[in-house]
């Protein structure tokens, strides 16, 4: 639809015009749709496989903050969910009831390829030099988000978000 591409870009230009950097995943997004599923049927929030594409998006824009420790995330469970948007409908769930299906998603955990065995490492400063701040998005582990940006970063960072109560 025109005018959303519209309001994405002007919403993006103007964030550029305040001296943000911005990532746009919305053309890497639109390139790999037909592939996997990007977004939750019934969810306002990328799915995991979502999360994983903005990330490595993020770190092809970003080379800057690529560095050398490798972490790899793999699946190691699966969770089904029942998205948010179904707090929003507002008609009654007989009418679709597949709508109000809960979803299944894959389970991520994401861990240094390496781990160095220092005993010095146990008590001793680290340096962190990226910080991601985020929403409730970054803050659920249903979606993995900063575990994948780990890894396509190949950098460790330190997150900071908060959990909201929907849109």
């Amino acid at each position: 639809d025109q005018r959303a591409t519209d309001l994405y870009n002007t919403f993006i230009e103007r964030l550029q015009a305040l001296n943000i950097e911005v990532a746009p995943v919305r053309d890497a997004f639109l390139a790999h749709k037909d592939q996997q599923p990007l977004f939750l049927r019934s969810d306002t929030h990328w799915s995991p496989q979502g999360a994983r594409l903005a990330a490595r998006e993020f770190a092809r824009l970003n080379p800057q903050l690529v560095g050398q420790s490798r972490y790899e995330s793999r699946q190691v469970s699966e969770k089904t969910i029942k998205g948010d948007l179904q707090n929003f409908l507002l008609f009654s769930t007989a009418l679709r009831p597949e709508l109000f299906d809960a979803e299944a998603i894959p389970s991520y955990e994401t861990t240094p390829v390496e781990q160095p065995l220092d005993a010095d490492l146990l008590f001793g400063d680290t340096q962190q030099s990226i910080m991601l701040v985020g929403s409730s998005y970054t803050k659920i582990e249903d979606w993995n988000f900063p575990g994948f940006l780990r890894e396509a970063l190949q950098n460790d960072l330190l997150t900071i978000a908060v959990e909201a109560h929907g849109p």
